[in-house]
């Protein structure tokens, strides 16, 4: 699809679009060229996925500066079950405060070095008791 084509089909049918090199590396300035793919995703097949809602998308952090993935997730669906990002920091079921959701249905990839500049890419991926997975990603840009 063409640009505008592309623009009009998630304007009218909803959905994300993610640009990447084959190569599997990111875009780091929208100027740059080269062979790029964009994968859709469809939101008829997403429906009764596991879902991740993360505050951020995209960050810019400064050498040397902090960072932890866990502060930008947000919610988590998964197993019928709605997790929230509680005071402590973990996520707690809605229905029920003192579960927390763990390790076993939510994993984070995350590469991020803050002592050197580049552009990194956290995965986080949550698994439902089905094997049903979803993965959405945290883009992390380290300058000086």
């Amino acid at each position: 699809r063409g640009k505008g084509e592309l623009y009009d089909y998630l304007a009218a049918n909803g959905g994300r679009a993610f640009v990447r090199r084959d190569d599997g590396t990111l875009v780091k300035m929208a100027a740059e060229r080269g062979n790029l793919a964009v994968e859709l995703y469809d939101p008829a097949e997403e429906s009764g996925k596991p879902q991740i809602t993360l505050s951020e998308y995209l960050i810019h952090l400064e050498l040397q500066q902090a960072f932890d993935p866990k502060d930008y997730l947000e919610q988590v669906n998964v197993d019928q079950m709605t997790y929230e990002k509680g005071e402590d920091d973990e996520l707690h079921a809605v229905s029920a405060e003192d579960e927390i959701l763990g390790e076993e249905k939510l994993s984070i990839e995350n590469p991020v070095d803050t002592g050197k500049e580049g552009v990194y890419e956290v995965t986080y991926t949550v698994t439902s008791e089905e094997g049903q997975t979803s993965s959405i990603r945290l883009i992390v840009c380290v300058n000086e």
